[in-house]
């Protein structure tokens, strides 16, 4: 039986219908179960990592488990570790109780930079509260994972299609390595099996390319050109913390964009070479996300 947290996000939602494809038993935890269709092999079950009792009892027969629930937007540090940090403590108690014998947590490559924001620190925190478990386990550190309904996406694919112009926080010259959300599904289940333990992989695609570069990318597939206007953080300090003081958990917050000059680069070849795996091409990633054909 395969245990999944954050069946319901972004990338929970695509590993999900890999996992049911490959006709494996999941049991799937979700703060609203009517958010996900029933079918055969699959069990939901409502809850939060919050609620320990509740864990200790749906986490029975469970061999596996896969924690991707994570707060990734949030309007301070209190919120982040509320769940990055104290619901993994809960789930891994969980795990112990149950005698679960493997977890595949989904970090950040965040958790790995030298000075993350806050979210970083609590998937970093997170990562600690795994690997002091006892419990075999797997950390994966995807970095910017794209694909539909991924709000990164959705937000330029919106501000390219309609304006001329677009905002970008920064210089626009950080480096980013994204990686298509089914190539991290794909890398999960090949890891449900076999004797690899007590490691951390980095996971992203094998391009590289500028905050700029990647604008350019998504307007390319719509044939528009379009001017970055580049906008410094302390420019928008004061602005940005009346709209998060109105506008709770927004994914524009001061902790989200301090690192909009930081290159999010890593070095994939061990898990590439693990599996001999081959990433999807970005530009053919992206018209698919877009449903373009290139």
């Amino acid at each position: 039986m395969i245990f999944i947290t954050g069946a319901t996000g972004f990338i929970g939602k695509n590993l999900l219908k890999k996992l049911l494809e490959a006709n494996l038993l999941i049991r799937a935890l979700a703060r609203d179960k009517s958010r996900i269709n029933k079918v055969n092999n699959l069990e939901v079950i409502e809850g939060d990592l919050l609620d320990k009792e509740n864990l200790f009892k749906v986490m029975q027969n469970v061999d596996v488990v896969i924690h991707l629930a994570a707060v990734v937007k949030a309007s301070s540090a209190y919120e982040y570790n509320k769940t990055n940090i104290e619901g993994t403590k809960n789930l891994v108690e969980a795990c112990l109780k149950n005698k679960v014998k493997k977890i595949i947590y989904i970090s950040s490559l965040d958790a790995g930079l030298d000075n993350p924001n806050c979210y970083g620190e609590s998937k970093a925190l997170g990562e600690i509260i795994i690997r002091e478990s006892g419990i075999d386990y797997i950390i994966l550190r995807p970095s910017l994972v794209y694909g539909r309904e991924s709000d990164v996406i959705v937000m330029l694919a919106g501000l390219i299609k309609k304006l001329p112009v677009i905002p970008v926080v920064g210089n626009g010259g950080a480096i980013l390595q994204p990686i298509y959300v089914e190539d991290v599904c794909e890398i999960i289940i090949k890891l449900l099996d076999g004797d690899i333990k007590n490691k951390i992989y980095y996971l992203a695609g094998e391009e590289r390319v500028s905050i700029d570069g990647f604008i350019d990318k998504i307007a390319k597939i719509y044939s528009k050109k379009v001017i970055k206007m580049h906008v410094p953080l302390w420019l928008i300090f004061l602005p940005l913390k009346l709209y998060n003081f109105v506008i709770k958990n927004s994914v524009f917050t001061y902790d989200s964009l301090k690192l909009s000059n930081t290159n999010k680069i890593c070095d994939i070849s061990e898990i590439k070479s693990l599996f001999n795996f081959k990433f999807l091409n970005l530009d053919e990633g992206l018209a698919k996300t877009l449903g373009k054909s290139l």
